[in-house]
């Protein structure tokens, strides 16, 4: 018994041995601490990221927590890797309705970086890829090899750019030895955005950037080939930010073509260096290749193919575009000599060959006799030919960057060389960032100012005495930060609060109190910088860098928090970022001119390496918007960010500057727009009386789109006439009254460089403005050598031709049944004419010009609820991915069963600017049949999405149906309106209610869906909407209104957009899901709006 007893003890204790040698093994070898998360023992957050959430430990597992879109929250540890070692790395993941932004590398996984470079990542969908959605515990193990990765790297669990939370568990990290294989993939820019169509102008060399993704060996040999068409060549191809001034092309190999003896083919052996630095799923900050190429004036173009190789693997399937040779650029007869003409920054500098260098200077050189420009980044490494070209031959400016209202500069290593505590932000969460707190920025004398500030602007200056301005870009935002415990008592103390306010307090009750403090407190921090640079500084003229005002309200923008109105005498000039074109743009710029004393410089960014930005402009646009703001007295226009422009691009921008020469006097003489008078003629006019009003309405209407300005000179005056009409040319009959009739006056079209045979200015000419441009008349007695004339003859049969094809009658056509009708009608701040259906005392007017969307909607003979605070909409009907207003027409108009009933259609124009992957649906047919139904208390509109048999292609389309109405305008709360509304709608835990939220734009999908279509962007919230009505509702003082918004049949709507401010009225958007229609195909969906009081 006593044996039996040892023997098992035994037995005991050499399991509990090899147990523990087993445990100890197993620790031994995985390379994590604390992987089972005993507390936060070796984790720590993540800080780097700026924007992040919750992190936390609980029944060992790792949570991180994030309730906004813009969060990265991880948990970090160090470990110590072996350079070209296999690893496997293994854990548990569980999710909790995980919502992502949408970006390709969004949601939730696990990762290690190698001093900043992607060493690997990976989830449950495999390595390089993340999780999203609600799931429960699921297992993960995956292997990968290190590079060349010496000492310590940083393993991350992450919740990257998605809401919901994430919890990890049981992680390890060990040694293997197997291989893993690499791929790769890669972008041209701007190619990608242009339908795969590139322009290249003959003579002048053009670049490529090439966004490459792979994950790179270092033993591999990384290489480009191209395959270009005949009479273009590739003469030279390197990365840039690795300049220096040594550095010449990379190797270029010419070889026979493949494709044929119509081509041939290069091969670029990429820099090691730059391949080394190369990104999975991501760019370094700038790192494009860049290729450039340059054709002869005899070759007619074609097709290019494009490859992407390691070790003579292609690492993706090939590419194909096509370029454009254009005819060599038109330089114009003058430059400009007063107004300023701002490149940013000059790319070409850091091009591995003089003569790209030299054609990227000349260009600019030969339309302005300065030109201006910042210095590019690492200027100070550039050769001293260069750097003495430059300076020589431009006006340089020193350019400020700022984070929040923080000057760019090395913060955090001022702060711990000078020992000076600079109190930090707190955002609303409560989390901490390093940036300096408004409240102390705002404070003169500080070491902020005074030693951090000043000393980085000093240092700036010293390595650029010749700086003629100091520009400061600032656009510092307004409602997200800083809610530490001194800007919330000073804000509650602004608003006579009584104690000091709690951030949810400042966002929940306060919102439009805080926009305007921190509007206060952005302009004092302003004054701050300029005060220090004129007592500094002192003969630096300042500049501002930051958005304009807007011309339609809000005209102060949330997303920067800028007034510069309150700045109107702290700068010497205004260098603005309307980024945009069009009327809205010249709309923005006078409103800009008329609101303040100092000059304006603007920017625009038609080069823009972000496919949102650059999609915004067409080349026509650009022209548009350089004469436009030499018209309107800016004192230049800039270009942003660089010089790699399309060819198209280049030919627009040199035609802008010959028409700011040409016209570059009389814009400094005597503005007197006063002075002419200008009436379209190729339009039908009928008075049409609505409400007790009278006005003379036009089809097609020229008012929102024709602008004009004049300018005298001496005894000559300059007409400039704009025609932003989409598809309408314009004939106008333009007339200056007041001339003196004694004078033998001479018309003069500077475009065209043709006079008018015959003209009378005092009693008016006939001109014509093509659509989408711009044109300038001289009016003189002194005669210009001309090119050409103009015979008013033919514009004349012109009219008469339109005349002879339209009248009144078929234009303005009006129908009345009882008491509905169908006609025409006019708001009363003036508009144009709309489409107006009457049932009853119930009216609503339809905007053709605007996506025939409803502008005006009367619920009784008195109150429109889209009028107040602005003009609102509903019903405004917007493609995804489609920024541009549709223009309908009407088809057809009747009366059914006392009914009234509107057929209307549009065709989506061609753009050479389109998303080359179909996302713009060129020749798109939408027909919509808008009825009054229930005595006027029903909206409802029938969209049939059509795809013409002879397209061609498959089109992806869906849209949203923009509503933002003013519900409870008329009854004078002196309430914000969004405060007195309510969004209901059924949803998947019961009826979901909306009354606010901490960001603006706020996503519900239907049940089912997780991503939001058409890439909108917005916070999604986690409960599912799941059919009927969405209904907005408000109330005040015991008056009440609602309006329901429903899309039919349930199946096509993905939900709603809410876009919500707490300083004005907000939207409730019914978004259809997205379909692919074939040739043929056709797709109908109908909206109802339900108007109830």
């Amino acid at each position: 018994m006593q044996i039996k007893f040892q023997t098992m003890k035994m037995k005991l204790l050499l399991t509990g041995l090899m147990l523990c040698i087993s445990i100890l093994e197993g620790s031994a070898q995985n390379l994590v601490r604390n992987p089972g998360f005993d507390g936060m023992k070796a984790w720590s957050l993540t800080r780097w990221t700026k924007i992040y959430g919750r992190i936390s430990t609980a029944d060992r597992n790792m949570i991180l927590a994030n309730d906004d879109l813009k969060q990265t929250t991880m948990a970090q540890q160090g470990v110590k890797l072996k350079p070209h070692t296999e690893y496997r790395i293994s854990f548990r993941i569980k999710g909790e309705n995980i919502t992502t932004d949408g970006t390709k590398n969004s949601g939730a996984c696990i990762m290690i970086l190698h001093q900043g470079k992607y060493v690997y990542e990976c989830s449950p969908a495999g390595a390089w890829k993340t999780v999203s959605g609600t799931f429960d515990w699921k297992s993960c193990a995956l292997t990968f090899k290190t590079g060349e990765t010496t000492g310590w790297s940083t393993l991350y669990l992450v919740l990257r750019k998605s809401t919901g939370t994430v919890r990890f568990s049981d992680i390890r990290l060990e040694e293997t030895a197997k291989p893993v294989a690499a791929g790769g993939n890669a972008k041209l820019i701007p190619v990608c955005w242009q339908k795969n169509v590139w322009n290249l102008a003959a003579g002048t060399p053009g670049s490529i950037f090439c966004d490459l993704r792979t994950r790179p060996v270092k033993t591999c040999r990384y290489e480009i080939e191209l395959d270009l068409p005949e009479g273009v060549e590739l003469t030279a191809a390197s990365p840039w930010h690795q300049y220096t001034p040594e550095r010449s092309s990379d190797r270029i190999v010419s070889l026979p073509s493949r494709k044929g003896s119509a081509f041939r083919t290069y091969r670029i052996a990429l820099d090691s260096k730059f391949a080394a630095a190369l990104l999975p799923d991501s760019l370094a900050w700038s790192n494009y290749y860049r290729l450039y190429l340059t054709a002869s004036g005899k070759s007619a173009g074609g097709s290019a193919f494009f490859r992407f190789y390691a070790d003579g693997k292609e690492l993706m399937p090939e590419q194909n575009f096509q370029i454009n040779v254009l005819p060599p650029v038109a330089f114009p007869q003058e430059k400009i000599k007063k107004i300023g003409l701002h490149i940013s920054y000059l790319y070409c500098l850091t091009a591995p060959l003089p003569e790209i260098r030299n054609s990227g200077v000349n260009y600019w050189r030969h339309l302005a006799e300065k030109p201006e420009t910042f210095t590019v980044f690492r200027f100070g490494s550039l050769s001293p030919e260069i750097r003495e070209q430059v300076l020589r031959d431009f006006k340089v400016s020193l350019f400020v960057a700022t984070r929040y209202i923080t000057p760019l500069g090395n913060f955090a290593g001022w702060k711990k060389q000078s020992g000076v505590h600079v109190p930090g932000m707190v955002l609303a969460d409560g989390r901490q960032l390093e940036w300096a707190c408004p409240s102390h920025a705002m404070r003169k004398g500080t070491p902020f100012w005074e030693s951090y500030v000043s000393g980085l602007l000093q240092k700036k200056l010293d390595e650029l005495p010749q700086a003629v301005r100091i520009v400061w870009d600032i656009e510092p935002g307004a409602k997200d930060y800083c809610y530490c415990d001194v800007c919330r008592k000073n804000f509650s103390d602004s608003v006579s609060s009584g104690k000091t306010l709690t951030a949810e307090e400042i966002r929940r009750n306060h919102a439009a109190e805080w926009f305007r403090f921190r509007v206060k407190q952005n302009a004092e921090i302003i004054k701050r910088f300029a005060e220090l640079c004129r007592r500094k500084f002192p003969g630096k003229e300042l500049v501002l860098c930051t958005d304009p005002l807007h011309a339609s309200p809000p005209h102060v923008q949330e997303w920067c928090g800028v007034d510069v109105r309150l700045s109107d005498a702290d700068y010497g000039l205004f260098m603005n970022m309307p980024y945009y074109q069009g009327v809205r743009w010249y709309d923005d710029l006078a409103f800009n001119r008329k609101s303040l004393k100092t000059p304006n410089y603007p920017l625009i960014d038609p080069s823009e390496n972000m496919e949102m930005f650059y999609s915004r402009y067409t080349p026509e646009g650009v022209v548009m918007n350089m004469v436009a703001a030499a018209a309107q007295g800016a004192r230049g226009i800039g270009f942003w960010p660089g010089d790699n422009f399309d060819g198209k691009y280049l030919h627009a921008i040199a035609e802008g500057s010959g028409m700011i020469a040409d016209g570059e006097e009389y814009y400094f003489g005597e503005r007197c727009d006063r002075m002419a008078e200008i009436k379209p003629v190729n339009v039908v006019e009928m008075t049409l009386e609505d409400r007790g009003r009278k006005a003379v309405a036009t089809v097609p209407d020229f008012t929102p789109y024709l602008r004009f300005t004049v300018h005298k000179k001496d005894s000559a005056w300059l007409v400039t006439v704009f025609n932003y009409h989409p598809s309408q040319d314009l004939l106008a009959r333009i007339a200056l009254p007041a001339i003196p009739r004694s004078g033998a006056w001479h018309v003069f079209s500077l475009k065209d460089r043709k006079a008018y045979s015959t003209a009378n200015p005092a009693d008016g000419f006939l001109a014509e403005v093509p659509a989408g441009t711009v044109r300038q008349f001289e009016i003189a007695e002194k005669k210009r050598k001309t090119a050409g004339h103009i015979a008013p003859e033919a514009l004349e049969k012109k009219l008469a031709d339109f005349r002879s094809r339209n009248s009144s009658a078929s234009r303005f056509r009006s129908l009345r049944e009882g008491n509905c009708s169908v006609g025409w009608g006019i708001l009363p701040e003036g508009s144009g004419p709309m489409l107006k259906l009457s049932a009853g005392s119930r009216s609503v007017y339809l905007d053709l010009n605007r996506n025939a969307a409803v502008t005006g909607c009367y619920i009784d003979d008195l109150e429109d609820i889209l009028s107040g605070e602005g003009r609102g909409v509903m019903d405004e009907f917007n493609l995804y991915r489609y920024h541009e207003p549709l223009a309908f027409e009407l088809t057809d108009a009747k009366i059914v069963k006392g009914i009234p009933v509107v057929r209307l259609a549009a065709v989506v124009p061609a753009s050479e600017n389109a998303d080359p992957n179909s996302t713009l649906p060129a020749g798109l047919r939408i027909e919509k049949t808008v009825s009054l139904e229930d005595g006027g208390k029903t909206i409802r509109s029938v969209y049939t999405l059509l795809n013409p048999e002879g397209s061609g292609r498959t089109m992806k389309v869906g849209f949203r149906l923009k509503n933002h109405p003013r519900l409870g305008a008329a009854w004078n709360s002196g309430k914000v309106l969004s405060s007195l509304w309510r969004i209901g709608m059924n949803g998947t835990s019961g009826k979901i209610s909306f009354q606010g939220a901490e960001r603006a734009d706020n996503l519900i999908l239907a049940a089912g869906e997780n991503t939001a279509p058409g890439e909108l962007a917005g916070k999604i919230l986690p409960d599912r909407y799941t059919g009927g009505a969405a209904e907005l509702s408000a109330s005040f003082n015991g008056q009440n209104a609602k309006i329901g918004f429903e899309l039919l049949p349930d199946a096509e709507c993905a939900g709603f957009l809410i876009w919500w401010s707490n300083s004005a009225a907000s939207t409730l958007e019914p978004l259809t899901r997205e379909k692919m229609l074939k040739p043929g195909e056709r797709r109908t969906v109908a909206s109802l709006i339900r108007i109830g009081k």
